[in-house]
């Protein structure tokens, strides 16, 4: 399956000036787009959890995509499958 999103490593990065957290969108080292999260003083916290999902999505939709493709091929989704997808729930929460 092709995808239309930036292909790279989405990462995210705290700048220097206060009330944002970014998601860089990386392209062939470097970054091609990023996307900025403001907040207020009480909901940092909420912005860089949303961040890190944000930066997770093209792994999340990857490992879904690898147990949508297990399911039509009839086989339990396999133990490489499972690791891809516990790794990327990890790098989400943590």
């Amino acid at each position: 399956m092709e995808t239309k999103f930036t292909k790279g490593e989405w990462e995210v990065f705290k700048p220097d000036h206060i009330g944002c957290t970014n998601v860089s969108i990386g392209e062939n080292n470097g970054f091609n787009q990023f996307i900025e999260l403001w907040h207020h003083q009480n909901s940092k916290e909420k912005s860089e959890a949303n961040a890190k999902l944000i930066s997770a999505a093209p792994e999340l939709f990857e490992a879904l995509n690898d147990v949508l493709n297990d399911y039509y091929s009839i086989s339990i989704p396999s133990s490489i499958t499972i690791d891809k997808i516990e790794k990327v729930i990890n790098k989400v929460i943590q």
